[in-house]
């Protein structure tokens, strides 16, 4: 088992993740599936960069990942990927 590193978001950024993706400069892009759908994208320093919020609730989302131009996708329940 690997040893604890650092900490990233918190109550009230991100309050239940749900996946993590590591982007190829080092950041983060976090999805939050409490309330409303968030994506949040934090630097390799852990500071914030970007924050989304969707005004939808998007039921069991289980994956993000990275696509080609830095955008960010996300994969739920209903088999859909959401951009």
């Amino acid at each position: 088992m690997g040893a604890y590193q650092r900490q990233i978001g918190g109550e009230g950024v991100t309050n239940f993740p749900v996946a993590v993706c590591l982007g190829g400069a080092g950041e983060a892009l976090v999805a939050d599936n409490h309330r409303n759908f968030k994506a949040t994208v934090f630097t390799e320093d852990r500071e914030l960069l970007k924050a989304y919020e969707s005004n939808t609730k998007y039921r069991h989302c289980f994956d993000v990942a990275w696509i080609d131009g830095g955008s960010g996708v996300l994969g739920s329940r209903v088999c859909a990927i959401h951009m």
